[in-house]
């Protein structure tokens, strides 16, 4: 099927209207000049599009994830392509009439949008064009139970919850059978309950439409399976009547690299060099496979795949597979204490430090792997010192003869003569763009290159000019130099003494504009400081009449920061504390402050930790949040609040407090009636087993 969408007509307004010509073995079938766009998906759907060609993807959606969403609601076994070429700048993109004339279609530059879809059907028909895919050709299969187990609870529910976990079992087992019957790669992820299994996931490395008639998505009663695509990041364009698997650079093109891998639940990634350096350290939950894969691809090509166990597991297989890598594992199992030693020898002379015992074990699998190969690599690296081998400065040679030593077995000197001879082999990419241009885009050509000439020539006539007027500059600086230096000889000779009159009056100005410079600062000090005194002073009144209460201050919540207050100001019973910064405390730091017997802790409650509050709670202390308070003021190290606000909100504490006491005692009632609910339907369940019929 061909589409375009109509004049005036956008993906952003809704809903759009296209033109669709549907087209089978070259020959029309059926012509749509106006359809809407959900009738369009839905005969895509009843004809079993194979192809949806057209010029511009982004017609059909505005954005990746609509084009996305639209994607989703076709067949997987629906192509899109787009006919006029792709973004990246090796393929590059062209008008649509352009491309349709090269192919012999006629096209005029205004053709209707019923014409341009008829040409994107037939351009796709010759196998012109890209696939546009922003899926992987990886598939995720979740099974899970399809309804809450939430309930009353009690023997039915339990019931319940292994007939769910059986079904989900079983229906992983018969995936799993399905799958390799059809001998399709894929990796499984399991969460096991106290029944059987609680839900499943597999990774399946194949396409969507490779699952049809194989696995089914469904949702019953009970069990729900979902397949889904995995999103790629940015949408591939795939030339058509290619393979949808990313072309592997070859081995003399990109980076080589040691790759330790720490597998399960959470996977830890160390990416190194061969020579040390560490690229990356990371880890993360649910990588699959391909997930990884992809991740090391982004810097370049494994050359060891290691690992920290003397077993060599699974996934660490399959990644050397993908890679054509080889297997490096630790000839035997270290302790945590010499993983850490490692680290810390490893880690004087770089930043980056594991964040977990993932990428710590990752990390010390790589360093490991670079141990061992060490010597190899001295003396691949003296060999080629040695033999004098001239290579460009860009050149990764030594890291290329490194990798074919490791992974083919070779000696070094056969590594560096294939190499050399590749390098001699291998063709010189020219230009080629002259034979492929038409006259007329050759004459653009040219009239491109001259206007480049012209600008050229323009910024070296101005350079030349520039050139002329700093020539000009540095003969008047010259001047300017001897002249300066006769002054001097004439100053030396005959006024040093009052050179030395004038610099000792210099002196005397600076400093007397210094002395100036610090009487203003005094002055100004003084003045915030009476400032201050005069707010202290009232503060001070409206504490001696009853009318507010002083605050002692403690800037953070610490041993230290407590003990300061102490020793400062005191601290002493019935005192009410402002607490600036409550994160950080721990219990004991809690225990320090109530041991003063004070009537309350003022502060942001919300950024206190838990253990802290909890014992404030225990301790009956109450906890005031600063936020809620009005007449809250403060003065440097001195702060104050109206006495009766604080009585209101410690008296809205009690209250809170009791409910607290209240809600705490009911539940370890409910604890005991449940306790003993327990005990009796076990005692029942033994004389009345369940397969009894009582």
């Amino acid at each position: 099927m061909g589409v375009d969408i109509l004049p005036q007509s956008s993906s952003v307004k809704s809903p759009p209207k296209f033109a669709a010509v549907v087209l089978q073995k070259n020959i029309i079938k059926e012509k749509y000049a106006s359809i809407t766009k959900y009738r369009l998906v839905k005969l895509i759907k009843e004809i079993n599009a194979e192809i949806l060609a057209i010029d511009n993807i982004y017609e059909l959606a505005p954005t990746k994830a609509a084009l996305v969403a639209f994607l989703a609601r076709l067949s997987p076994t629906t192509k899109l392509i787009q006919v006029t070429g792709s973004p990246h700048p090796s393929h590059g993109m062209e008008p649509l009439n352009r491309v349709a004339n090269r192919y012999g279609i006629p096209l005029s530059g205004k053709g209707t949008a019923l014409e341009e879809a008829e040409v994107c059907a037939r351009l796709a028909h010759k196998n012109v064009g890209y696939i546009a895919s922003p899926f992987e050709p990886e598939v995720d299969i979740h099974i899970t139970r399809a309804r809450s187990l939430g309930g009353a609870g009690g023997w039915s529910q339990d019931r319940y919850h292994r007939r769910i976990s059986a079904l989900i079992q079983g229906a992983a087992k018969e995936i799993q059978d399905r799958l390799k019957k059809s001998e399709l790669d894929f990796d499984l992820a399991t969460k096991d309950s106290a029944y059987g299994l609680e839900r499943a996931g597999f990774r399946v490395y194949a396409s969507r439409d490779k699952l049809s008639g194989i696995i089914k998505q469904s949702k019953g009663p009970d069990v729900q399976i979902k397949i889904r695509p995995v999103k790629r990041k940015r949408i591939e364009f795939i030339p058509l009547g290619s393979t949808d698997v990313p072309v592997q650079p070859t081995i003399t093109k990109t980076k080589k690299l040691i790759v330790g891998i720490d597998p399960g639940v959470t996977v830890g990634i160390a990416i190194m060099d061969l020579r040390k350096n560490l690229i990356l350290l990371d880890s993360a939950k649910g990588l699959s496979r391909g997930d990884v894969v992809r991740r090391i691809s982004e810097y370049g090509t494994a050359t060891i795949i290691a690992t920290d166990v003397t077993t060599i597991p699974a996934f660490v297989q399959t990644l050397s597979t993908k890679f054509n890598a080889k297997i490096h594992s630790a000839p035997k199992t270290l302790t945590v204490s010499e993983k850490n030693a490692m680290i810390r020898t490893f880690n004087e002379a770089n930043v980056t430090k594991p964040s977990n015992s993932h990428e710590r074990d990752a990390l010390v699998a790589a360093l490991n792997t670079f141990s061992s190969y060490k010597n190899v690599f001295d003396r691949i690296e003296a060999t080629i010192k040695k033999l004098d081998v001239k290579i460009p400065i860009s050149s990764s040679f030594i890291d290329n003869v490194k990798a074919l030593v490791v992974r083919e077995d070779i000696s070094i000197k056969d590594a560096i003569d294939r190499l050399l001879t590749e390098e001699k082999e291998e063709p010189v990419i020219e230009e080629e763009l002259e034979e492929r241009l038409t006259p007329e885009q050759m004459e653009a050509k040219i009239s491109e290159l001259r206007v480049k000439i012209k600008l050229q020539e323009e910024q070296f006539d101005h350079l030349k000019t520039q050139n002329e007027i700093y020539a000009a500059k540095i003969s008047d600086l010259e001047n300017i130099r001897e002249d300066l230096q006769q002054k001097i000889k004439l100053l030396r000779s005959k006024e040093r003494a009052e050179l030395k009159k004038l610099r000792e009056i210099q002196l005397r100005e600076e400093e007397i504009g210094r002395l100036r410079k610090q009487e203003l600062e005094l002055k100004d000090e003084i003045s915030k400081l009476r400032s201050k005194f005069s707010d202290l002073r009232r503060l001070k009144i409206l504490e001696t009449r009853g009318i507010t209460v002083p605050l002692r201050i403690i800037e953070t919540f610490s041993t230290e920061g407590i003990n300061k207050v102490k020793e400062e100001v005191g601290i002493k019973k019935g005192d009410t504390c402002l607490l600036l910064n409550p994160s950080g405390g721990s219990k004991s730091t809690a225990e320090l402050l109530v041991s003063f017997d004070i009537k309350a802790i003022i502060t942001d409650v919300d950024k206190m930790s838990h253990i802290a509050r909890i014992h404030f709670i225990e301790s009956k202390m109450p906890l005031i949040d600063r936020n809620t308070l009005k007449t809250l003021k403060s003065v440097d190290e001195f702060a104050i609040i109206d006495k009766s606000e604080l009585e209101e909100k410690l008296a809205e504490w009690k209250k809170v407090y009791e409910q607290i006491m209240k809600d705490t005692t009911q539940d370890m009632l409910q604890k005991i009636i449940d306790q003993y609910r327990k005990q009796k339907l076990e005692e029942m369940d033994g004389v009345f087993p369940e397969d009894s019929g009582h």
